[in-house]
């Protein structure tokens, strides 16, 4: 078992090292920085939606209006070239190791459930806003 486990820490150190990972790493202090203003946008418009959900959701009077704020913050902020790629490199990255993952449970075993697997579920699409 202490063979696996060294070789998990090599597998985790050679994925640390990849070149897109230190580019998200990058892009994410980049965004911070350069797209500040559109970042402090975005999170104001998400907390003033957030709470308006917890204080009555879609009854609330200002829920359109908030709703349609935060939506246009966030295209905002993700129109950037910035964010562009590092969501691009954050998709590839999540595939490959998704990818990595399944290969490795179905090698141990094809009853091993995983996110691909016919007896998860995805729940459909939602606002998944950073």
């Amino acid at each position: 078992m202490t063979d696996i486990i060294i070789q998990a820490y090599r597998a985790i150190e050679e994925i640390a090292a990849d070149p897109r990972l230190i580019e998200l790493r990058k892009l994410n202090e980049a965004i911070k920085t350069t797209n500040q203003r559109e970042v402090e946008a975005f999170n104001r418009a998400k907390d003033v939606y957030e709470r308006i959900e917890r204080e009555g959701g879609s009854y609330h009077p200002e829920h359109k209006v908030a709703s349609r704020t935060l939506s246009e913050a966030k295209q905002a902020l993700y129109r950037t070239q910035e964010v562009k790629r590092y969501l691009e490199l954050e998709r590839q990255i999540n595939d490959e190791l998704q990818a990595f993952l399944d290969r490795i449970a179905s090698s141990i075993s094809q009853e091993i459930k995983t996110s691909n697997s016919p007896w998860t579920k995805s729940k459909g699409g939602t606002c998944n806003a950073r």
